[in-house]
């Protein structure tokens, strides 16, 4: 399952290099920045200077506007190279998925039931340590799982019992382009928490998956 990245991105160093040797501006431009700029200074006579002062002149507009639109388009491409920010939207179907409370596909209490019943998956429901260690979820909460989607990636929904009611934990094929940026534990991140709904959704990569904890506060 792949999706379909949503920008083409330009490596950065060969779009810096694609705006520095582009011409910016033409030298009627840049004569009519230089009238703009006398204009703006009417006690000196261009008549009357030298040369080489001209010439300066020139060369400072120039780098000016090329400064200008150097600034400009690496602001574009950091815009451009920062992945969306999909976390709501994410949280939001999630949770609403929680809420209908379908009936399970498949009923167990080991990690090793659900790998052996999501064959359809890319991917094997996995264990997580973020799970285990920071929300005390494990084997014995186990319930079991059914097939849903996150964004219209098929992925696994594994519910637990909790002492608050249930807690469901989603996982799929992470991919930046189409889940955006998502904190990822193995670079020492912390999970990325909010409300929806009235429930704590908390989402993080682990091993590759997109990982999403819907429980009730």
């Amino acid at each position: 399952m792949t999706g379909k990245p949503e920008e083409t991105e330009r490596p950065l160093k060969q779009a810096v290099q694609h705006c520095v040797h582009t011409p910016t501006l033409s030298d009627q431009q840049l004569n009519e920045l230089l009238d703009l700029q006398q204009a703006m200074a009417p006690e000196s006579d261009p008549a009357t200077q030298p040369k080489s002062v001209k010439a300066k002149r020139l060369t400072s507009v120039r780098w000016l506007a090329a400064t200008a639109v150097l600034v400009a388009s690496l602001a574009t491409l950091i815009f451009w190279n920062t992945p969306a920010d999909y976390s709501r939207d994410i949280a939001l179907e999630v949770v609403e998925n929680h809420l209908k409370l379908k009936p399970l596909d498949v009923a167990t209490h080991s990690m090793q039931g659900l790998r052996g019943f999501f064959t359809q998956l890319d991917f094997s429901p996995t264990r997580s340590n973020v799970l285990d260690q920071q929300f005390s979820l494990n084997d014995s909460q186990l319930l079991g799982g059914r097939y849903c989607s996150v964004k219209g990636d098929t992925a696994a929904q594994i519910r637990y019992q909790i002492s608050t009611g249930l807690a469901t934990v989603y996982q799929v094929d992470y991919q930046a382009d189409r889940f955006g940026y998502i904190p990822d534990i193995t670079q020492g991140e912390a999970p990325k928490t909010l409300t929806a709904k009235g429930l704590n959704v908390s989402m993080w990569v682990e091993m590759g998956l997109l990982m999403v904890l819907v429980e009730t506060p």
